[in-house]
């Protein structure tokens, strides 16, 4: 008793001691003066990474991937796109290393040596959780890497605490083909051994060196580590099957003009637009069955034309008998999306969109109030597989740039799995990421600009397949 009376004696004489200190500094603050802190200092706050212009073109970087802190070194050299996403990178860095992306990460900005004052790139798990900075999704590495020399850490389980210094080392002038692991020495870390502490303790005792430990549990450690574990060994082969192993777009066979579309949307929505590629490669080839299905009410509307063509009503539309009979031959999952009887044109949507459609690629037009065939038109009707390629020809539809750039949108989105209503403000922003403003809402701009190429693809049913075999201009 009497001990802990003394113990609260004690601890009274500090409280009134603290509180002396205080009242004399002048409250808290002035405590803070005293203690070398700023008037109204507040604890230190973190930087946004200030990012560098992205190039104009993309070029191949090749890094230096090298733990810190342990000796000797374990490196790695990799040749990447310069437009690569941190987290795209992240993924290259687990492969060309050998983690298991079994924990937690985050980029950090350089130029320089580390800086922790610039606060980290946040990953997905961080915006979940409800952290607030610049997302390394929509960060690509020529962004924070641009001159030789440039450095960017990068930390990987936060609680073994791996940090690794990532070096831009060349620039190559050829263009980049492939992701790939060129060299590197020694093998990854084991995950969860403890960071570099526990490895080294790990190394000494596989080498006999740790005559400071207990044998027990040095030989819990030498059961524990991974059956054949070499420190020593490297095998570039398997980084890179590692690798391979990682999906990438190959856009192999793309139209050129959706390759420039890529392009121009890298530069704001680089992730979104890797996901929609690789979706989009994923695609089956369309066969020529469903050549002939796809197009079948196009050569319907083209059989009935004809060579003598429709004469049109004086508002230039089909007459009620002609929009009858195409209602009736159009595809059984038409109707059904329609089950409404066939009146006016005007008021039978499935038959206006076709002749629409049909105009819009260029297979009839209107001539003195008939509707003709064109030339293009004459060709197609011969086989399902010269309409296929008059339609293939004709999309994107329309004449101005806005809608050639909405088009190529639409076929990109839905050949990889958006939801054109869904996903209609993601198809809004990638529209704006083209180029192009509005003072209406872009959503609502944009589905106005893409809707020749919506009505087409609509008639033609099939959906991301069609879409991407348009894509392929197969």
């Amino acid at each position: 008793m009497r001990e802990m009376a003394q113990d609260g004696d004690r601890q009274r004489q500090i409280d009134e001691l603290a509180d002396q200190i205080i009242a004399e500094s002048g409250g808290i603050d002035g405590l803070l003066v005293r203690l070398g802190a700023h008037p109204g200092m507040a604890l230190p706050t973190q930087r946004q990474p200030t990012l560098l212009p992205p190039r104009a073109e993309r070029v191949a970087y090749v890094l230096r991937i090298e733990l810190e802190y342990i000796e000797p070194p374990i490196w790695r050299q990799v040749v990447v796109p310069s437009d690569l996403t941190l987290d795209a990178l992240h993924d290259v860095l687990q492969a060309a290393m050998g983690w298991t992306d079994s924990h937690l990460h985050a980029f950090r900005m350089g130029p320089g040596e580390l800086e922790h004052n610039i606060a980290p790139f946040v990953t997905q798990f961080d915006i979940e959780e409800g952290d607030d900075g610049t997302p390394e999704v929509d960060v690509r590495l020529d962004e924070v890497l641009g001159s030789l020399g440039d450095r960017l850490s990068y930390e990987y389980d936060f609680g073994d605490g791996w940090e690794h210094r990532i070096i831009l080392e060349s620039i190559q002038a050829e263009p980049f083909t492939e992701v790939r692991c060129l060299a590197g020495e020694r093998a990854c870390p084991p995950e969860d051994v403890g960071g570099v502490p526990g490895y080294e303790r790990l190394l000494d005792v596989l080498a006999g060196r740790a005559h400071d430990v207990d044998p027990a549990w040095a030989q819990t450690l030498r059961d524990w580590a991974p059956p054949g574990f070499d420190p020593e060994c490297f095998d570039v082969n398997e980084a890179n099957e590692a690798l391979d192993g990682i999906e990438w777009p190959t856009m192999e066979g793309w139209r050129s003009e959706v390759l420039g579309l890529i392009v121009r949307l890298s530069v704001e929505q680089p992730t979104l637009v890797r996901k929609l590629a690789v979706a989009v490669d994923r695609r089956e080839p369309i066969s020529d069955e469903q050549v002939e299905e796809v197009v079948a009410d196009l050569r319907l509307l083209l059989e009935r034309v004809g060579s003598d063509g429709i004469k049109l009503t004086q508002a230039g539309y089909l007459p009620p008998k002609v929009v009858k009979e195409l209602f009736a031959g159009l595809r059984p999952e038409v109707l059904q999306r329609y089950p409404f009887q066939p009146t006016t044109e005007i008021n039978t949507p499935p038959v206006l969109n076709l002749r629409e459609a049909a105009m819009g690629v260029g297979l009839v037009r209107k001539y003195k109030g008939v509707l003709v065939l064109t030339p293009k038109g004459r060709t197609a009707i011969e086989a399902p597989e010269k309409l296929w390629r008059a339609v293939v020809d004709g999309i994107p539809v329309g004449k101005r740039q806005y809608e050639v750039d909405a088009g190529l949108i639409e076929l990109l989105g839905v050949a990889g799995g958006l939801d054109v209503w869904r996903d209609r403000e993601t198809l809004g922003d990638m529209f704006a990421a083209a180029g192009w403003r509005s003072d209406a809402p872009m959503e609502w701009a944009y589905r106005d600009a893409a809707s020749g190429t919506r009505r087409l693809l609509s008639i033609l049913g099939g959906g991301a397949t069609v879409a991407a075999a348009i894509i392929r201009g197969s």
